[in-house]
């Protein structure tokens, strides 16, 4: 997909100017040394992290490990993947929603019937109104959860969540990753949860069903078959509202990175590298 091609462009020219490009290796380890508080020497190298997982590059000093998170986003798309899992059913790497959040019975229920609904009609709410009182209490009551689990999903070691928009801007921006889930908890106090076709977690996040009917997938597999796919619960981020907000209120740092990300496969990491 090009959203994942789009990702990886982005973590292969971030791992090569930490590796190869001594003064961006510089200014990185200023960057968190100094701007962001977290300590690091400085001789550092990067590595991509493994398909999966939450942490998209480690950084490794002589002692330590930090793991960043970065979401390289196209104009003209802003959204971004964050999570993506089973209401009910643990995967490999993560457990359901039900198990992630002790979740009850009638929270399970209404949601699974909200996904099938929109299975069937796709522009139905996700979730009915008269239930939307019981989501929206168990989603506030379990807010910081949540987000621990679409952004971090247990990974101690990740740190530092980043943004790089695609073609236009030639910058990184890092943060820590507590502070930004820290500060999109606050955002959701205060803006609250709204309901529609998706679940809107204040001004930066909603969750939706994931949708899609990819050539990966059995076409044989009806749409509200519980194993289809499409029936997958996905997170999503709107990455550029957020560093847009979060620069003016929670410590980052701003890196240049030479040169734009091309559109060509062929070009990707060449043109990051040149």
């Amino acid at each position: 997909m090009e959203e994942g091609t789009i990702g990886d462009r982005g973590e292969n020219a971030l791992v090569y100017r930490i590796n190869h490009d001594k003064g961006f290796a510089k200014d990185f380890v200023k960057c968190l040394n100094e701007q962001l508080t977290v300590s690091v020497s400085e001789n550092i190298t990067a590595t991509k992290g493994s398909r999966g997982h939450k942490t998209d590059i480690t950084i490794f000093d002589h002692t330590k490990r930090i793991g960043l998170s970065l979401k390289s986003v196209k104009p003209g798309r802003p959204d971004d993947h964050l999570d993506r899992r089973w209401l009910d059913k643990d995967g490999a790497l993560c457990s359901s929603w039900k198990n992630a959040l002790n979740m009850p019975d009638e929270v399970r229920d209404t949601l699974w019937r909200g996904i099938m609904e929109k299975a069937r009609h796709t522009y139905a709410d996700l979730v009915r109104h008269e239930n939307q009182p019981i989501i929206q209490k168990f989603f506030m009551s379990n807010l910081h959860k949540i987000l621990e689990e679409v952004f971090r999903r247990g990974e101690t070691d990740l740190r530092l969540f980043a943004v790089m928009e695609y073609e236009v801007e030639k910058s990184l921006y890092i943060f820590r990753m507590d502070d930004i889930i820290e500060f999109i908890k606050s955002d959701v106090e205060k803006s609250g949860i709204d309901f529609g076709r998706n679940i809107k977690f204040g001004d930066f996040l909603w969750i939706q069903r994931k949708a899609g009917n990819g050539a990966q997938i059995d076409a044989r597999l009806d749409k509200t078959d519980p194993n289809h796919p499409a029936n997958q619960l996905q997170a999503k981020v709107l990455a550029l509202t957020l560093r847009n907000a979060a620069i003016k209120h929670i410590k980052f740092c701003k890196l240049d990175m030479p040169l734009g990300l091309s559109a060509s496969r062929d070009e990707g990491l060449k043109r990051w590298t040149s």
